[in-house]
């Protein structure tokens, strides 16, 4: 459900044109809620998107009339090379950084949308302080991530709720947190500075977007070895659940959902 990462080896060149691949198609289905959450938090000015990855939600933020400039920002190198290699727009740069370490000075930033960022985030606490310190005084911040709860499917699939926990438990344990949407709020609060904080949840699912479903199970051949090799399901169990999937997906009424909160707030410093 969801790429679930089992495989932790480095990435291929094919493996990782793949991940962009999968990249985009899910921003695609989650365009207009990108454009809802900046058109409500009013952001403006340079933007600052953290996290970019392969640059289809930095031309999503550029071809809104209230944006001047976009700078993209991801850590990955291969990244920020497809992006640029696809720009659309002589608004947008991009730049290679880390989130913790920003090569921008004090206040260069009039607002920030970081989405899909955070719940990969070890210190999420230190990530946000640099945002901070880049955006300026009265700018914008918005995080946009998922929480593992909103995402929903019916009917049942076979051992889904037991892949959902392992897929957790594995990525806590590699510093991710798949429940990080409904903790931006308080880690806003505890900053004291930011104000008038805002929250709400989005969501994109297979009733006005068919082909969604396609993204409920991808999980690869490395994944389905991982669960083997280290004693988490059978391989009869496995193979139930890989039927039981096929026959989600070719249900014309199944349903599948992605939730996500989008806390933002005001830099008051």
């Amino acid at each position: 459900m969801i790429k679930s990462s089992y495989d932790l080896r480095s990435k291929t060149y094919d493996e990782h044109m793949k991940q962009i691949k999968e990249l985009e198609k899910v921003i695609s289905f989650e365009k207009e809620n990108v454009e809802f959450c900046i058109k409500n938090a009013e952001m403006r000015g340079c933007c600052l998107d953290l996290g970019c990855g392969p640059g289809t939600t930095t031309d999503i933020i550029a071809m809104l009339n209230n944006i001047e400039r976009v700078i993209g920002v991801d850590y990955d190198k291969n990244f920020i090379k497809y992006a640029n290699s696809m720009k659309k727009s002589n608004k947008i740069c991009y730049v290679n950084a880390d989130c913790y370490d920003l090569p921008f000075p004090d206040d260069y930033f009039d607002s920030c949308y970081a989405r899909y960022l955070f719940q990969h985030l070890k210190y999420p606490e230190k990530a946000l302080d640099e945002i901070i310190r880049v955006v300026k005084n009265h700018g914008v911040i918005g995080i946009h991530d998922i929480d593992y709860d909103l995402v929903i499917h019916a009917p049942k699939v076979k051992y889904s709720d037991r892949i959902k926990k392992i897929n957790t438990r594995l990525k806590a344990y590699y510093g991710s947190d798949m429940h990080i949407g409904r903790k931006i709020e308080q880690l806003y609060y505890k900053t004291n500075k930011l104000k008038r904080i805002r929250v709400f949840k989005t969501v994109t699912n297979s009733v006005d977007y068919p082909e969604f479903k396609e993204l409920f199970c991808n999980m690869s051949n490395g994944d389905l070895d991982f669960l083997l090799r280290n004693g988490l399901f059978t391989s009869h169990e496995l193979h139930e659940h890989v039927e039981s999937v096929k026959a989600f997906l070719n249900m014309p009424d199944s349903f599948y959902q992605i939730g996500n909160y989008f806390t933002y707030g005001e830099v008051f410093k």
